[in-house]
This record gives C-alpha cells, structure tokens and sequence, in this order.
C-alpha cells in the first residue's frame, strides 16, 4: 500500500512529489516532537500494536536491526494496517487505480535492537490534511521507544496525481462507532 510507484521514472516520481507540495502546500517537516504535537490536533483513525520478533534486516558487523529494517518494518505494518481495515494493495491499485506515494519520513533513533529482540510496533493514523494521512509509528521494548518515526502518505491516481483521500478509504479506518 505504501510503496512508491515502481513502474515509474525518476523524473516523474519527482513530479509526483512536485504536484503533492503544491497540493498540500507543505514546509519541511520540523522535529518529530513539533510534529507530533501538530499531528495530536487532527483526526487520529486508527491506532494499532502488534508483536515482532526481530530476525530479518539485520546489520552483519553489530547483530543489531539495521536502520532500514525498522522503516522495512514500519512499512509491513502500515500495509497490513489497510488489509486488515478492508484494503489490500492490490484491491487498491487495481479496482481504484491508487497508490501510496511516501511523500516525507522523519525518524529518529534512540537505540539499538538486537537479533531476536521482541518488538512492539504502534501505529497511529491521522488525517493531518485532506490529502496526507500521518503515521506515527515507533517501536518499543520493554516500554522504551527505540525508534520513531512520522511519515507522510498521500494516495496518487494512475496519472501519478495526487488525489484527496476518499471518504470511502477514511471511513474503513476509522472505528466503526466513528464513520
């Protein structure tokens, strides 16, 4: 679901990003914790925890998570979060003609996570404009937050323009006492 779009070019994922800054009329992402406060203001859809223990994506010299492991994870469970809610990638780009196009990532790393460490990963969606949904998502051991990270995703049609999330794709995010 939130992959950028392999089967285009350099230059048009660059405008692609181009048309989203115009669109969402954005700055550059301040700190995590500026934004998070922002992010709290708007519309949270959906909270989500799930368990992981960590085998893959490992760093050969320090048996630790590699730092793309953890945005590799980030991105399995935001994924995972749409098929549970109802919408698979594939449904996504071949019934509705939308992709998820990561528009900004920030993250920060407070430290390592060893091989087999069990992991809680917490995602938080929010409708931060019509256009973006924010994840806030970390991971956690033992109560601690090892990594966090906020990423913008906004929804690009086959034309590679973005597109306003549809009520429809809210809807299926949202608690079912809140749609």
């Amino acid at each position: 679901m939130i992959s950028i779009c392999h089967s285009r070019t350099l230059a048009e994922n660059w405008q692609i990003s181009q048309n989203l800054a115009m669109l969402l009329e954005l700055s550059p992402m301040s700190s995590i914790k500026e934004r998070l406060a922002e992010l709290e203001q708007k519309e949270l859809l959906v909270e989500s925890t799930e368990k992981y223990t960590i085998e893959t994506n490992i760093d050969p010299y320090g048996q630790h998570l590699h730092h793309t492991g953890s945005l590799k994870l980030f991105e399995k469970v935001r994924t995972h979060i749409f098929e549970e809610h109802g919408m698979p990638a594939k449904m996504m780009a071949e019934e509705h003609g939308l992709w998820g196009f990561v528009y900004e990532i920030s993250v920060r790393y407070s430290g390592q996570i060893a091989k087999g460490a069990e992991v809680e990963v917490t995602s938080r969606i929010f409708l931060s404009r019509p256009a973006l949904l924010s994840f806030h998502q970390t991971i956690n051991i033992d109560g601690q937050d090892l990594v966090e990270a906020i990423v913008g995703v906004a929804l690009v049609n086959r034309d590679g323009k973005p597109v306003i999330i549809p009520d429809w794709i809210l809807n299926n995010l949202r608690p079912p006492e809140s749609s």
